[in-house]
């Protein structure tokens, strides 16, 4: 089931992690490995992509179970400042099927030391 209002804060240049529980219809955790996954950061709901992460490159994701960590470095945020729209979808390996399992804002605070 997709989660809501997974909104959060961070800063322009640092380093991140979100992290995201994916649950099932009956709110059980969902297992991950093996997932493919995509998350993205959008200007707007119906606007541009800023930062789209994928399995497709290592170290994007950390997956143990149902828990999937995103790992943003520094430079991927270091031009953005704003409030932007994020989601992250995952094609889970044991049937194929997809999932939508997060969305929600995120606002990225300009870092003033440099």
């Amino acid at each position: 089931m997709s989660k809501y209002g997974q909104s959060f804060t961070v800063f322009s240049g640092d380093d991140f992690t979100v992290r995201y529980t994916v649950t099932g219809s009956g709110g059980l955790g969902e297992d991950m490995t093996g997932a493919s996954l995509v998350f993205v950061i959008f200007n707007s709901p119906t606007g541009a992509s800023v930062l789209r992460k994928t399995t497709d490159s290592v170290g994007n994701f950390t997956v143990g179970g149902s828990i999937i960590d995103v790992n943003v470095s520094g430079s991927d945020t270091s031009n953005l400042t704003g409030d932007y729209y994020h989601e992250l979808q995952a094609r889970r390996a044991a049937d194929g099927k997809v999932q939508t399992a997060a969305v929600g804002w995120v606002t990225i605070n300009r870092d003033l030391i440099s």
